[in-house]
């Protein structure tokens, strides 16, 4: 006889799941994508960048840490409501490497991303992320942002 997972369970899960997914990415141990996302996932809020596939975000993220080797990122809130999951990620880097067409600043940054993803079968199957993409540019032409 199998338990019924109670809501408290699955959130945990699901919670879990985020956290593998966002720590990996995090420390730039992409091969996580492939491990936690549903392999027919689409990712519309990366479309303007990259394909939004696993195989685009893996690209968005090997740029990115092109420019910013030392790249991290790491969560600061977290919550789960049902299968969902919602969380807020403080990303850190040096820009030493060519960025958006631009020759390296040597300035490190800090922005602010929410990730919101929905988990089912031990799987993300829904991921949207909003980052503070103005920030970022700020911080490299020297404003505060």
């Amino acid at each position: 006889m199998t338990e019924q997972a109670t809501t408290q369970d699955v959130q945990a899960q699901n919670i879990a799941l985020y956290r593998q997914f966002a720590d990996g990415v995090g420390t730039g141990r992409l091969k996580v994508i492939d491990e936690v996302l549903a392999a027919d996932i689409k990712l519309p809020t990366i479309g303007d960048l990259v394909e939004p596939t696993p195989a685009g975000l893996k690209q968005m993220n090997q740029q990115f840490r092109a420019s910013f080797p030392d790249l991290h990122g790491t969560i600061g809130q977290i919550f789960a409501f049902g299968h969902w999951v919602a969380a807020r990620l403080t990303w850190t880097g040096t820009n030493t490497g060519e960025f958006m067409g631009k020759p390296p600043t040597g300035k490190t940054i800090s922005i602010s991303e929410l990730e919101i993803v929905r988990c089912e079968d031990g799987r993300i199957v829904d991921l949207r992320q909003v980052a503070d993409l103005a920030s970022l540019m700020a911080q490299l032409e020297g404003d505060q942002g």
